[in-house]
C-alpha cells in the first residue's frame, strides 16, 4: 500500500497551496519511487533480480496494516526490509516462480 490519500505535495502550478489529492494518482508514484530505491540498490550490489522475485518480496516485506487487506492490501511498502529479503534470499531455487489463477465456470 503507499500513501493515497490527503497528500500534501502538490504542484504549485495547480495555484491552490492547500490542495489535498487522493487515490492511485497519487499512491502510483510513491510506489514507483519506492521500487526504484529497491532495483537501483539491487543494481549497485551487483544483486540478481526478477519480476517475479521484487514481487514476492514487496509483499512478503510489507508492514501488515490493520485495515481490512482489500483495502490496503498486502500492506505498506518497506523499501529497506524489501531490498533485506531479496538480498538474503537471492540464491532460492523457487524465487522465481510465477503462478496464474483463474476461475472457472462463468459464461
Amino acid at each position: 500500500c503507499a500513501p493515497g490519500s490527503a497528500i500534501t505535495s502538490v504542484p504549485n502550478w495547480t495555484l491552490n497551496k492547500v490542495d489535498l489529492m487522493n487515490g492511485t494518482s497519487m499512491a502510483s508514484p510513491n510506489a514507483c519511487g519506492c521500487l526504484a530505491l529497491v532495483l537501483s540498490g539491487l543494481k549497485q550490489s551487483g544483486l540478481p533480480w526478477t519480476p517475479q522475485s521484487v514481487h514476492r518480496a514487496v509483499q512478503t516485506s510489507a508492514l501488515q496494516l490493520q485495515e481490512s487487506p482489500c483495502a490496503v492490501g498486502a500492506g505498506m511498502v518497506q523499501v529497506d526490509a524489501c531490498y533485506d529479503y531479496l538480498a538474503t534470499h537471492k540464491d532460492l531455487p523457487y524465487k522465481d516462480v510465477a503462478m496464474t489463477v483463474a476461475v472457472g465456470g462463468r459464461n
